[in-house]
């Protein structure tokens, strides 16, 4: 929030004639120099007024890792091909980055934070309950039985036609199995609010 409150005061000093140094972006001791080491500006102002990059940013629609939004899409895609509880699921595999699938294999999440970053219990949460819901992340969603029988049929591959796209794109797949043997699968490359498929301001 910080840099937020900075922009908007600078902002509004602007507004009201007040000026800095001439050089304090692009100077010898400017901002660029500074931080960044280099004072080539190009890439900052190209369309500069005509396009502004914070536009390109993502929003979260599910209160959980961005590497699994496209994932919970990949399911919402499965259920509508083919309706489906789970109950009737027999077997679920993730198709994923490393990114998606390292260090975040906790089946028996114990807070909220490890509710989040869980691929298994996430996949679950998609399942059983609505991945948009913080609650379907807070303490007494992942004590509950069903979810975490969900959870348990979750089987991890990394999918090295996914990692080629990473990280310009968080993409993911599924294949679920259900207990009749039919399969439904789907890849998501770009998950709904990227840069690549943004959503509108009613839908923030």
């Amino acid at each position: 929030g910080l840099p937020a409150e900075r922009g908007l005061l600078a902002a509004l000093l602007a507004a009201e004639g007040f000026t800095g140094p001439v050089g304090a972006v692009e100077g010898r001791y400017g901002f660029a120099a500074v931080f960044t080491g280099r004072t080539d500006l190009e890439r900052a102002t190209r369309n500069l007024g005509k396009a502004l990059e914070i536009e390109r940013i993502t929003v979260k629609l599910y209160p959980c890792c961005k590497q699994f939004h496209a994932l919970i899409e990949a399911i919402e895609q499965c259920r509508a091909q083919r309706p489906f509880t789970a109950d009737d699921v027999a077997a679920i595999e993730t198709l994923g980055t490393h990114a998606m699938i390292d260090t975040h294999m906790e089946y028996r999440p114990r807070s909220t934070m490890a509710a989040q970053y869980s691929l298994p219990y996430t996949t679950a949460v998609a399942i059983v309950l609505d991945p948009r819901d913080s609650a379907s992340f807070d303490t007494p969603a992942f004590h509950r039985e069903d979810l975490l029988r969900v959870a348990d049929r979750v089987t991890p591959r990394f999918d090295e036609a996914l990692e080629a796209h990473f990280p310009s794109k968080y993409a993911a797949g599924v294949r679920i199995r259900l207990k009749d043997g039919e399969v439904l699968a789907a890849t998501v490359l770009d998950a709904r609010s990227s840069p690549e498929r943004p959503i509108n301001r009613d839908d923030v």
